[in-house]
């Protein structure tokens, strides 16, 4: 919300950048920059983009890139690994990125009995 919050959020994008396991080859500059340069980033966009580039711009269930032109938008949302209605945990380290079809294919499983389920 505040420029501190925005610097907090590049040190932590800074991180993830010298992380070996992060595949930068995927994503556009021009995509970088633009949400740079959003002065007035939600929390929710906050939240998406860690958790975006925590993942390196891949969804876990599909394995297909997530483009930050469309990670804003209602073809992706914030999923929790273990149901919120199961563990009550809210906290960023049960939370990922994946696109909408699968978080309400996925309902109220965990990530583990959704994958062995359906592959």
């Amino acid at each position: 919300y505040s420029p501190s919050h925005q610097e907090i959020l590049k040190i932590y994008e800074e991180g993830v950048y010298q992380n070996p396991n992060v595949r930068f080859d995927k994503v556009s500059e021009d995509e970088i920059t633009k949400i740079r340069k959003n002065p007035k980033p939600s929390h929710n966009d906050i939240t998406r983009y860690k958790l975006w580039l925590e993942q390196g711009y891949i969804s876990p269930y599909t394995g297909e890139t997530i483009s930050l032109s469309r990670l804003f938008t209602a073809d992706y949302q914030i999923e929790h690994i273990i149901p919120q209605s199961r563990y009550f945990d809210n906290s960023l380290s049960n939370k990922i990125i994946c696109e909408s079809e699968v978080n309400q294919l996925k309902g109220n499983q965990t990530a583990y009995e959704f994958i062995k389920n359906h592959g």
